[in-house]
């Protein structure tokens, strides 16, 4: 956020300038790669990395105008060939439908081919969970809370950003889901 922002790209801390850019294009290059000490690892099943990726889709997304030129063509189908490992891998019944989603989102948005199955099969079991007045269960039978907001939205009103304008009717459902439960918290 601090990257997409108009303000100031730096940081200081104890004296020192940092440049969230460049440790952000380290982070990702290194962490995206396999013959790198620092490289996060394959990504399976069911793992703690198929949130992270999610996390990092949106970062990307986001910081793309600066950080995509610093990451370079050869960097950034790394990172995007990491990212992608979520694709066909197994989830949890629950919010984590939207993780595969966003990583499939910020593919699309920089213009990759990505079947619509990859993203519609997330947004549409998010809504079979929607109990109304911008709530959602996470998942069947699943208790809901304060997460809605901070993981059912944020994931779903990306989505709407990113690519919604393909889905206009879900999209202004989602947008205005997340208004009516912001009026309630």
């Amino acid at each position: 956020a601090l990257l997409a922002g108009p303000g100031p790209h730096t940081l200081t801390h104890d004296g020192r300038t940092l440049d969230p850019l460049d440790l952000l294009v380290r982070g990702l290059a290194d962490g995206t790669d396999p013959a790198h000490p620092a490289y996060w690892g394959d990504i399976g099943d069911m793992e703690q990395p198929i949130v992270e990726a999610a996390e990092i889709a949106f970062s990307v997304w986001l910081a793309r105008e600066r950080l995509l030129p610093a990451l370079g063509p050869q960097r950034t189908d790394q990172v995007l060939a990491w990212l992608g490992q979520v694709h066909g891998k197994r989830v949890y019944d629950d919010n984590w439908v939207l993780f595969p989603v966003a990583v499939a989102c910020l593919e699309r948005g920089l213009g990759r081919p990505i079947d619509d199955r990859l993203v519609d099969e997330g947004i549409d079991t998010m809504f079979r969970w929607d109990v109304g007045d911008g709530w959602y269960t996470d998942g069947d039978g699943h208790a809901f809370d304060r997460y809605t907001g901070w993981a059912v939205h944020w994931h779903l009103l990306h989505w709407a950003a990113i690519d919604g304008d393909r889905r206009l009717d879900i999209r202004d459902r989602v947008r205005a889901s997340a208004a009516t439960w912001l009026r309630d918290l």
